[in-house]
C-alpha cells in the first residue's frame, strides 16, 4: 500500500488521497484514489540501473496478483487496485 499511496502523492494535483482496504474470503483489495486531473497512469516502467525511481509498480507486480487501474468514482482523477491471495486464510 505504501507504494501506490506515494505514488499517488507525488504524482497527482489533488489535495486528497483516499485509501481503502477490502477483504473477500481469500483475497485482499487494496485501492488508493486521487481527484487529480493528471492523464493516463501508473505505468510501469524499464528504469536504467543507476536511476533511483521508477521501480515501485515492478514491485507491486511482482508481489500482487493483479493490479489495475481505473477512472475515479467521480469521473476525476483515477484509482490505483491491487489485488492479494491472503495466504494464511
Amino acid at each position: 500500500m505504501s507504494e501506490l499511496v506515494t505514488n499517488a502523492v507525488r504524482h497527482t494535483t489533488s489535495p486528497t488521497v483516499i485509501c481503502s482496504v477490502r477483504r473477500d474470503g481469500v483475497r485482499v483489495r487494496i485501492e488508493v484514489e486521487d481527484h487529480g486531473n493528471v492523464g493516463e497512469g501508473p505505468v510501469m516502467r524499464d528504469s536504467g540501473t543507476h536511476e533511483v525511481n521508477g521501480r515501485g509498480l515492478l514491485l507491486v507486480d511482482a508481489v500482487c496478483d493483479e493490479w489495475e487501474v481505473a477512472p475515479g468514482r467521480d469521473g476525476v482523477g483515477r484509482i490505483v487496485r491491487a489485488v492479494f491471495r491472503d495466504e494464511t486464510a
